[in-house]
């Protein structure tokens, strides 16, 4: 009987734990019907199509994009600094004409199954950008939806906003030279498809192959069929078996740092050490870095 009580305990503790996880980065549907009044809550829409926004979204949301917030010269072929994020003026000022305050709630939301990890990228750029006070509407607009939340089909003029950059989170992110040069010190996850990580094809990047060593697991691997983020017990299973030593700093990587968000997301959620690589694999090649195919 003590066994059976000891294990209940240990069974309850680690649940609260996972969701306690969980809950340093994303909030239910429920969650945000019960909070959507409250007066500092700023509801980002990063699906980033008026057209999708204007059919319905979330009361009071503002719509925005992860381009708006990134330096878009050229093209992935082109430029290596294309996808990466603003200059810190440039940032700041972009941040705060969505109406981010010092004192903001943020939640994101985007078409979880439908998008490329839009949400996920918001979030990342907001604690690099060290604003903490964030977190993503787990499943998104769908699990608005389906919790019966109501939707509005006009927006609003949006008051600038008064955040300032004090400081960047430069642990979140790593660049081109410093990745290359302690290559062998990280682990390295290629969150593209497969077909994009055994050379057969690519999103505009100057070159097709991958980054040498990187395991691969594709971003949308990660989400559950509604959406939302798999438990713990599911990404490790998905980390066992794509290879990726967990006991270095994991380097997610996409084409421009979108898709690579929702793996640092999955890894810092539950408890793994991760920077997002956003110049990403448009940068690398174009960088001539070493590729394997």
């Amino acid at each position: 009987m003590n066994n059976l009580f000891k294990n209940i305990v240990l069974f309850l503790v680690m649940s609260v734990s996972l969701l306690a996880a969980k809950g340093d980065y994303f909030v239910t549907a429920q969650w945000l019907k019960d909070n959507i009044e409250k007066e500092n809550l700023l509801i980002l829409d990063a699906r980033g199509k008026k057209s999708d926004f204007m059919k319905g979204h979330i009361p009071g949301a503002v719509l925005t994009s992860w381009p708006a917030f990134s330096k878009m010269d050229g093209n992935a072929s082109t430029n290596k600094e294309w996808g990466v994020l603003k200059d810190r003026s440039d940032l700041e000022k972009s941040l705060q004409s969505v109406g981010l305050n010092n004192d903001s709630e943020v939640i994101v939301y985007t078409d979880s199954l439908n998008g490329f990890g839009e949400g996920a990228r918001l979030l990342w750029m907001l604690k690099y950008a060290g604003f903490d006070n964030v977190k993503l509407l787990d499943g998104g607009i769908a699990s608005w939806k389906n919790a019966e939340g109501k939707t509005a089909n006009f927006g609003k003029r949006v008051a600038p906003g008064n955040y300032t950059i004090k400081n960047f989170n430069k642990k979140l992110v790593i660049s081109t030279k410093s990745l290359n040069s302690n290559l062998k010190s990280y682990s390295i996850l290629d969150t593209r498809e497969a077909a994009e990580y055994n050379g057969e094809k690519n999103y505009g990047e100057s070159k097709n192959g991958r980054i040498p060593g990187s395991k691969n697991i594709f971003y949308k691997d990660f989400l559950d069929e509604e959406g939302k983020l798999k438990s713990k017990k599911e990404v490790d299973s998905l980390i066992a078996e794509s290879g990726l030593d967990t006991s270095k700093t994991i380097i997610p990587y996409c084409t421009g740092g979108i898709r690579s968000s929702m793996g640092w997301l999955a890894m810092m959620t539950y408890g793994y050490d991760a920077a997002n690589y956003d110049s990403s694999f448009a940068g690398w090649t174009l960088a001539g870095m070493p590729l394997e195919n």
